[in-house]
């Protein structure tokens, strides 16, 4: 579920092209992957 949502967050983000909120998803989606 969490998987999910943040996947979809980040893509709405590129799609908008939110630098700020980029930022934060990319940690987000590291600390994920590690």
């Amino acid at each position: 579920m969490k998987l999910a949502y943040v996947d979809s967050s980040a893509w709405i983000a590129r799609i908008e092209g939110l630098p700020r909120y980029r930022k934060t998803i990319n940690d987000c989606l590291n600390k994920l992957i590690k």
